[in-house]
């Protein structure tokens, strides 16, 4: 199986590419008829970047989705229990919410830096109040630390902008417009019944 084939994919600019691609094609010539291991599978994060010449030496696609919901609430789980760490019933579906379009690897990834934070934190400063010492119990801070990490990662991969943390406090007379924005979301959560019988806010 070879991963990454789009490195295999000639480009006019790249003879390293030119040349890998042609010693691709000659391994796949010299497979003798008969073989027992008759089957080549290539792996590509994007199918766009592979050339005709490339895609029209394989039979079948197989495309690979990300998981929804449910799966990565059990993809998660599992992961949280071979990592001995635990999340609170709350805790999990932020972290499926915050995960949407996540494949394995990158599930994988927020787990592992959020279980590393919260050792680094229980590590600085101890356990949290009534929780044994050996129990890695995640926070919400370290889902999100973990979460804006692997943005920083993929915006630096992917020569994107860094998009930087502004909280409120950081802007100076805006707190009135806090508080109406607070209240205009939070008033059909806290009374459904009024907005079902017409009331609108002025």
């Amino acid at each position: 199986m070879t991963c990454y084939a789009q490195v295999l994919s000639g480009t006019k600019d790249s003879r390293e590419e030119t040349r890998a691609f042609a010693a691709f094609t000659q391994q796949l010539d010299n497979i003798p008829d008969g073989s027992t291991c008759p089957v080549q599978v290539v792996a590509t994060t994007s199918a766009d970047t592979m050339v005709g010449a490339l895609s029209r030496l394989f039979l079948y696609t197989i495309t690979i989705t990300s998981p929804d919901a449910v799966t990565r609430t059990s993809m998660l789980s599992w992961l949280l229990a071979i990592s001995g760490a635990e999340a609170s019933e709350e805790l999990v579906p932020q972290m499926v919410t915050c995960s949407a379009g996540f494949l394995y690897a990158d599930l994988v990834s927020l787990v592992s830096h959020a279980v590393r934070n919260r050792l680094k934190h229980m590590k600085n400063v101890g356990p949290s109040s009534g929780v044994p010492s050996y129990l890695i119990e995640l926070q919400s801070e370290d889902v999100q630390f973990a979460r804006d990490l692997m943005q920083a990662k993929y915006s630096d991969v992917m020569g994107g902008p860094k998009i930087p943390s502004v909280i409120w406090d950081d802007v100076g007379g805006l707190g009135a417009l806090r508080a109406e924005i607070t209240r205009t979301v939070m008033l059909p959560l806290l009374h459904p019944k009024l907005l079902a019988s017409g009331l609108r806010r002025a």
